[in-house]
């Protein structure tokens, strides 16, 4: 991959329209990665089969982001050789939403089977203490919290990355709800 900083473009997007126009108005093998930070569902999850992804709040009609918005698009030359689509956002992978992605633009696309939410790292130092991004290898072991923010905006003082997780439980002695980062629910779709 070839960019640098000064190519690295954020737009926010709340329609399908909004998602298909972006890749429509990028240039032949411009995009050479790309991110969606949505809601998702799988398969069975809702009223709309064969998953998607919630872009916003309002009309279901043009919010949602679903295999229908993919028929008939010719887009795959806007994508770079080797080009990867990740999608963040959560069951995405249990449905054939990830692989028609793939297949509609042939590219890599990467999505989870699980729940994500996003973590930041902390090490032990007298108390925990958030790990700064970039710096994650030089304070040895680290573990993963679950990370809410601080309000609307992020100050760029910690390691954030969106993960799958497991939910998990446990009864005795006490009954308590763990909730588990689970990176290998986050899995390529290659274009079939």
């Amino acid at each position: 991959m070839g960019y640098s900083m000064d190519d690295i473009l954020f737009m926010a997007v709340s329609t399908d329209d909004q998602v298909i126009d972006a890749i429509a108005g990028s240039d032949t093998s411009e995009i050479e990665q790309m991110y969606i930070f949505s809601h998702g569902w799988g398969r069975e999850e809702r009223e709309a089969p064969g998953g998607g992804l919630q872009l916003s709040s309002g009309d279901v009609g043009t919010n949602q982001f679903t295999s229908e918005d993919l028929e008939g698009l010719n887009l795959q030359d806007r994508f770079a050789l080797d080009a990867e689509m990740n999608i963040k956002a959560c069951n995405v992978g249990r449905s054939p939403l990830a692989q028609q992605i793939a297949d509609t633009f042939g590219i890599t696309v990467y999505a989870s089977s699980k729940p994500m939410q996003f973590w930041k790292a902390q090490y032990w130092d007298d108390g925990f203490v958030d790990v700064l991004p970039g710096d994650l290898n030089s304070h040895g072991f680290a573990i993963e919290v679950p990370y809410n923010g601080d309000g609307k905006t992020y100050s760029g003082t910690a390691h954030v990355v969106m993960c799958p997780y497991l939910l998990g439980r446990i009864e005795k002695p006490l009954t308590v709800n763990l909730t588990i980062p689970w990176p290998f629910a986050y899995r390529p779709y290659e274009p079939q």
